[in-house]
């Protein structure tokens, strides 16, 4: 494990810091929002809580979610995270909340 973080793996990073969390080791406050995505709009990407993402990752683990849905799930958590569609996002660097987004 060392030599990947050393080797700049950012996805095994990613990867802790998630178990990380799932483990009950977010922030304080973090853990109760509880609500479904939905789209903002017609047509519009779903908008995601970290509690559903962490709800989906226990699903994922608990062998709720097959793998073709998986990976179509994961790939858009990944690009919410990227385009600011997950409510009270954590900035990794700083550990400040970086979205709010009116619902």
């Amino acid at each position: 494990m060392r030599r990947n973080l050393h080797n700049g793996d950012a996805g095994r990073v990613a990867a802790i810091y998630r178990g990380f969390q799932r483990e009950g080791h977010a922030p304080a406050g973090q853990q109760s929002q509880r609500s479904r995505s939905r789209p903002a709009a017609s047509g519009a990407k779903p908008i995601y809580t970290r509690q559903q993402i962490t709800d989906f990752y226990k699903q994922r683990r608990d062998g709720r979610i097959n793998d073709a849905n998986w990976a179509r799930r994961e790939a858009d958590i990944i690009a919410a995270g990227r385009e600011g569609r997950v409510v009270g996002a954590i900035n990794p660097i700083d550990g400040t909340e970086m979205t709010r987004l009116a619902r």
